[in-house]
Formats: C-alpha cells, structure tokens, sequence
C-alpha cells in the first residue's frame, strides 16, 4: 500500500499537483486505505493530503483549488464510514464462524454424554450458523 500511495502521489505532483489530471486518483487511495488498514488511518491520510496541498491550494486557482481538496475531505467520512462497516462484517463472519467450529467440537466430543434432545439443538445451532453465513 505505501508503494502505491508513494507512486500516486508521485504522478499527482509530476503532472501538475492539484490540477493534475490524475488527482482523482486520490479518491480511489483513501477508499483503498479503508479496506487494508484501520478506518481511522482515513482521518491522518486526508490531513496530510490536505497539508500538503495547502500552499499551492492559495496560489493560482483559490477558488477551484480549495474545491479539489474539499472533494478529498468530503469523500473521507464516506470512506470511513465504508471501512467501519466493511470490519463490522468481517467480525460478525469470524464470529459465526467460531460459534459452528466451538458446537461441532462439543457434538464430536460429548456426543455420548448429550441426550437426544440437547445433540438436537447443538445441531440446529450448526444449521442457523450456516444459514447466517449464506445470507452474507
């Protein structure tokens, strides 16, 4: 990930900065760092863009170039907000996962000891796991 951001960047500053062509690929950065990091990486990644492009934000273009930031800071609640989520549903699977591993180790383990109606409804919990995680 750092090489791709540092490659980004690289192009985004050779080609013209904020008015490069390939600023907009910023965007797909903070979107990229939500998923492979923690979703409060989102908040220091766009202080840094936004401090780094502050002094050519006020040259030239004021108008149009505090736009292009805005643009960053404005996508980046939106990111965050994706990569909260996105972790909450990699937990809530993890989760479910462990619960069908933990009840059919019990079922294997104490089978014999389980009366009919107890090995039921361990057997129904191992159903519903696997129904939670076809709905996902």
């Amino acid at each position: 990930m750092f090489i791709l951001n540092t490659i980004i960047l690289l192009f985004v500053f050779s080609t013209g900065g904020l008015s490069s062509g390939f600023f907009f690929l910023l965007y797909f950065v903070v979107f990229a760092l939500v998923f492979v990091f923690e979703p409060y990486t989102i908040i220091a990644f766009t202080i840094g863009i936004v401090l780094i492009f502050i002094p050519e934000a006020i040259k030239g273009d004021v108008v149009g170039n505090f736009i292009r930031l805005g643009s960053i800071i404005l996508i980046s609640p939106l990111a965050f907000f994706f990569g909260r989520e996105y972790k909450k549903s990699g937990e809530r699977e993890d989760a479910i996962e462990s619960i069908e591993k933990d009840v059919k180790e019990v079922i294997k383990k104490e089978k014999v000891n389980l009366s009919k109606e107890d090995l039921e409804k361990l057997s129904d919990v191992v159903e519903e796991t696997e129904k939670l995680r076809e709905e996902e």
